[in-house]
């Protein structure tokens, strides 16, 4: 029986790429309204490109991916033109005063990002963890991914700690660093796939992808499937809800509910430290709720933080703000229900 490696390049990888999230995803709407004094529709505009654009993005890298193999290349570069487009937003407000222009060059800088360093972010990564790992990336993807939630609670917390003291600019610092230590890890891991000596099921490699090649369906394939179409549904609805939340949570708490950065930067730990217990236990979670119940939970989570987020404004001073923070531990939770779902149906 041969040694597993343990691919740290790729877990390291994961750690950073999920860091970017945690930095300016969300932190970025606090910059919009702090230093460009934008509105809460002008926020919310900002905050839906990226997944809108994703929508061409996504299979536009991952076809050209795919024709050239060309995955380390391709990651770092689209890592540092997207740094530089999201740098580009840090110095709107020595350009322009104005509300719509600065709305209009910001968009430009959320465009850049969300056409070229959010698919590596996504899922270009995924992709090439899966290339890597093989013919056991069933056995080993998730093993790759453990870390993700302390980087994206580290993430947070540091952009948080950093805003308290240097400012609303800090958020574009752990966003560099987070970019830069990327790239770095990804230029010094190999993306090739490991050669692996024995298959764990006793089949070839060659057999193995072959039969992989035979699963693939299309989209249309799926949508034509009753029980695959109400998923995608579901999926939209929770996506919704929880895209607003990447886009006002954190400015909701700092605004309205007069929360310090210090305090919204715990909000990735709390998450975390849920979402790490979920993820150890994901299987045997699996085992006794299945995806149905799973996603039924994870509707019942946002409900729950909805209506705490509702009697948080009645608080006064910063103790709204405390109880958001008490709340947030759920979101751990229901990401890693939302996630488990996913991944298995």
């Amino acid at each position: 029986m041969t040694n597993t490696p343990l691919f740290l390049g790729l877990k390291l990888l994961h750690i950073f790429s999920i860091g970017c999230v945690g930095s300016a995803h969300f932190y970025l709407p606090t910059f919009y309204n702090a230093v460009l004094h934008l509105g809460a529709d002008k926020i919310g505009f900002l905050a839906s490109i990226i997944p809108f654009v994703s929508c061409l993005s996504f299979p536009l890298w991952m076809s050209w991916i795919d024709k050239n193999k060309q995955y380390k290349k391709t990651m770092v570069l689209n890592m540092l033109v997207g740094l530089l487009f999201i740098l580009f937003i840090a110095v709107v407000p020595s350009i322009t005063t104005d509300e719509w222009t600065a709305t209009a060059l910001a968009s430009v800088g959320c465009l850049g990002y969300a056409f070229f360093a959010y698919p590596v972010i996504g899922i270009m990564l995924d992709s090439a963890t899966i290339r890597v790992l093989n013919v056991r990336k069933r056995d080993l993807y998730g093993r790759q991914k453990a870390g993700t939630p302390i980087g994206f609670g580290s993430a947070v917390f540091l952009t948080g700690l950093s805003i308290e003291i240097w400012g609303t600019y800090a958020v574009f610092g752990t966003f560099t660093a987070c970019v830069v230590l990327f790239v770095i890890v990804c230029s010094t891991t190999n993306l090739e796939p490991y050669p692996w000596n024995i298959v764990p099921d006793g089949s070839t490699e060659n057999s193995t992808s072959e039969a992989d090649d035979k699963k693939h369906a299309s989209m249309w394939d799926l949508i034509e499937q009753p029980q695959a179409l109400k998923f995608f549904v579901v999926m939209t609805f929770l996506g919704t809800v929880m895209g607003v939340v990447v886009a006002f949570l954190f400015l909701f708490i700092e605004k309205d509910l007069h929360g310090s950065p210090a305090l919204v930067g715990l909000l990735g730990p709390l998450a975390s430290c849920t979402e790490v217990i979920c993820f150890y236990f994901a299987r045997n979670i699996f085992r006794w709720l299945g995806p149905r119940k799973m996603l039924i939970i994870a509707h019942m989570i946002v409900v729950i933080r909805c209506v705490i987020y509702a009697g948080a404004t009645t608080m006064n001073n910063s103790n709204g703000a405390i109880l958001a923070a008490v709340a947030q531990p759920l979101h751990g939770t229901e990401l890693r229900f939302f996630m488990g779902s996913l991944w298995v149906v």
